[in-house]
């Protein structure tokens, strides 16, 4: 029996386009990216950005909170790799790697000094 880390495992890491609940998870990430994307363009616009800085905040928050989620949620999962099947190091070495690291930059630019958010686009 497979366990629900495993099945969690096969749909952020090896999604198959044939299962559909990969296919919504697909869906939703790539919807929560596009819409920080034009968040951030619009953004530039103050005749946008002014009338909307509460929903520009909002949609900050929450997007960043759903990027610490499948960010932890991937961390979790990883181990279910041969090369990463330690416990503490497998997780560390997962983290050390160009786009989950890249991911962390990312999500850490919620509590940057600087005004960061371009960086969402990657």
């Amino acid at each position: 029996m497979e366990s629900a880390r495993f099945r969690l495992f096969l749909i952020l890491h090896k999604p198959a386009p044939t299962h559909a609940l990969t296919r919504y998870v697909n869906y939703l990430l790539a919807g929560v990216i596009l819409m920080n994307c034009a968040a951030v363009a619009l953004e530039t616009v103050p005749a946008i950005h002014e009338p909307n800085r509460n929903l520009f905040r909002a949609l900050e928050f929450f997007s960043t909170v759903f990027f610490i989620i499948e960010y932890l949620l991937r961390l979790w999962v990883c181990v279910e790799r041969p090369e990463f099947s330690a416990p503490v190091s497998g997780r560390l070495r997962y983290a050390l790697r160009p786009l989950p690291l890249l991911d962390l930059i990312v999500i850490l630019t919620l509590w940057a000094p600087w005004d960061l958010r371009f960086l969402r686009i990657f």
